[in-house]
């Protein structure tokens, strides 16, 4: 709890609430260039989604897992078309994530934590938990579409942007 508390563990967690705050919904410590099992979550979707055919998705309050484990999941696996703060110029890949999970994990006071996060929640969640594991979506996706395309796909209705896949897609976490 020391650790957590101390001035470097709370400067890295601000630094990261920032870069969320502007850039994105997640954020692993190692896309920072930092060797720590934590990232941050955050996700208050504007009204512009709808028009770019994204689920309304609850929001997502700002949230940090220090040292998360996935302790349960669910047996439905949804695709998603991730993009990511460490990839941007490269295209959004569809893969696979649970449905909902359950986790263990520290908050930023050093606390005990144990929850449950579905929908939107639940991707963010299992894409930073790849980052921590070393890698991101490029390295599972096998379809891709640049951001514009994939947006206007969406507005069409030609690409879903969060359906039952199954194991027909692969898994961000397999």
């Amino acid at each position: 709890k020391e650790e957590i508390r101390g001035t470097e563990i709370q400067s890295l967690i601000a630094r990261m609430h920032e870069v969320v705050e502007q850039y994105g919904i997640g954020l692993a410590a190692n896309q920072l260039g930092e060797s720590k099992q934590l990232f941050v979550i955050k996700c208050v979707q504007p009204p512009s989604v709808k028009e770019r055919g994204i689920p309304d998705f609850p929001d997502v309050p700002f949230q940090v897992f220090i040292n998360p484990k996935i302790i349960r999941v669910s047996d439905a696996i949804f695709s998603f078309w991730h993009g990511c703060l460490s990839a941007l110029k490269e295209p959004h890949g569809r893969v696979g994530t649970y449905q909902w999970i359950e986790y263990e994990a520290l908050n930023e006071e050093g606390e005990e934590i144990t929850g449950r996060l579905e929908s939107l929640a639940s991707i963010i969640f299992q894409h930073e938990f790849r980052h921590l594991l070393g890698s991101c979506y490029l390295n599972h996706a096998k379809e891709f579409l640049p951001k514009e395309e994939l947006n206007e796909k969406r507005r069409s209705g030609e690409v879903k942007a969060y359906e039952e896949c199954g194991d027909r897609v692969p898994h961000v976490l397999p």
